[in-house]
């Protein structure tokens, strides 16, 4: 009985341990870096959300702000969209070989 309520006691102490970790680690619910560029800069809001998206996407999508408008998301998007074309670009120019064909004659 008194084994069963050590064990008990420890796992409440682990779980309070693990509950004051996470909220310590806890963004503010709603938040976008790439919407906060005006404090922190727009190419640390930037990096910052290309980072999140790409390595904590469930998180990212589930604190992501659903009331703050279009302008911001679509202008998000563009920029990505331009830097991927423009490395794409930059590849293929400098790897011509890329894009010959092995079937041709």
């Amino acid at each position: 009985m008194k084994r069963h309520m050590r064990a008990c006691i420890v796992e409440e102490d682990l779980n309070r341990q693990d509950e004051m970790r996470n909220e310590e680690h806890r963004k503010p619910e709603d938040y976008c870096p790439w919407e906060d560029t005006s404090t922190i800069g727009l190419w640390k809001g930037f990096k910052s959300t290309v980072k999140s998206v790409l390595l904590s996407t469930e998180d990212f999508f589930s604190q992501m702000p659903r009331s703050a408008g279009y302008k911001n998301p679509t202008l998000f998007f563009l920029i990505t969209t331009l830097a991927a074309l423009l490395a794409q670009q930059l590849w293929t120019m400098s790897h011509p070989f890329c894009m010959r064909s092995t079937w041709s004659p």
